[in-house]
């Protein structure tokens, strides 16, 4: 089996927001590159988007709109100085679902040691809360995930 990413994307339950977060990234090359160039905890510029993206300021404007709507972007204005002058420049920040969307389409070879620590120890946590919910429904020993996991460390 080739290497595969072990990854895990938390999306919407309500199937309505789930289609648009899927229209919001998927549905244009904008949106994604958006997306690409946005990181978990730094603001990412409406104006510097237009300027390095290639796309048309419309086309710009409109997936990031989309991207906020479907809740995988926030907005917010700020004020900067620029040659001498201060300005109000609109920026974007993943939120906590746009996150792990931003990371998906990231090399994971970019990731350093720390980051890779909290993003693992952050996807467990939330998956982790998942099971164990599943469990509690279903009435399913939880005994069978710690097996599990401990195969899963004595394989690697």
């Amino acid at each position: 089996m080739k290497a595969i990413w072990p990854y895990i994307l938390p999306l919407p339950v309500e199937r309505r927001k789930f289609n648009n977060v899927f229209k919001a990234v998927f549905g244009s090359k904008a949106a994604l590159e958006v997306l690409k160039r946005s990181s978990p905890n730094k603001r990412i510029y409406q104006k510097e988007l237009i300027s390095e993206l290639g796309f048309s300021n419309k086309t710009v404007i409109g997936a990031l709109k989309k991207l906020v709507l479907a809740g995988i972007l926030e907005e917010g204005m700020e004020r900067r100085g620029e040659n001498g002058k201060t300005v109000w420049t609109k920026w974007y920040m993943p939120t906590f679902q746009g996150k792990w969307l931003a990371l998906l389409l990231q090399p994971t070879e970019n990731l350093s040691r720390d980051e890779a620590r909290e993003i693992v120890t952050e996807l467990f946590t939330l998956y982790m809360k998942h099971i164990a919910k599943l469990c509690a429904d279903y009435g399913i020993e939880p005994e069978i995930f710690k097996s599990a996991m401990n195969k899963a460390f004595k394989e690697t």
